[in-house]
């Protein structure tokens, strides 16, 4: 029996199995809402379920920002040691004036801002330029 035989025969492909964990992460955030709704109806303590919940709807954001991480090539140090990822957009870049400007991606991270440029032989990695070390950063940002 050969790999196709299986599949024909209700074995799953390994995108099904992925899809499937992603089904039950909704599933959980699902449970966790109703949980912390009718402990709330019952003037019950909701606070470890809130936090409960809060951790199962990071997870998908979290496992998203990694996979952006890891497409960061040529960093020159252990891109783990950043930390958490706060947030990660594309800008543009004037170098002189009246130059057409570049488009760049940066990367916010507790203690870093990392510039990166799209690599020109695959597009969907991104190529380290610089990063800042910003100490105070964090704290502007959310206040805003």
């Amino acid at each position: 029996m050969d790999l196709s035989d299986k599949s024909e025969a209700g074995a799953k492909t390994f995108e099904e199995h992925l899809q499937n964990i992603a089904d039950r992460m909704i599933q959980y955030q699902n449970y966790f809402k109703e949980f912390v709704k009718y402990t709330t109806r019952a003037k019950l303590n909701t606070k470890t379920i809130q936090k409960a919940l809060e951790l199962m709807m990071s997870i998908p954001e979290r496992a998203a920002d990694l996979q952006y991480i890891s497409k960061i090539v040529q960093y020159p140090g252990d891109l783990k040691k950043l930390g958490r990822l706060y947030r990660h957009d594309p800008f543009l870049v004037w170098q002189n004036n009246g130059t057409e400007p570049t488009e760049c991606y940066a990367f916010l991270f507790k203690n870093t801002l990392l510039l990166t440029e799209k690599d020109s032989k695959d597009p969907s990695y991104y190529k380290y330029s610089a990063s800042i070390r910003v100490k105070c950063l964090i704290s502007i940002y959310y206040m805003y």
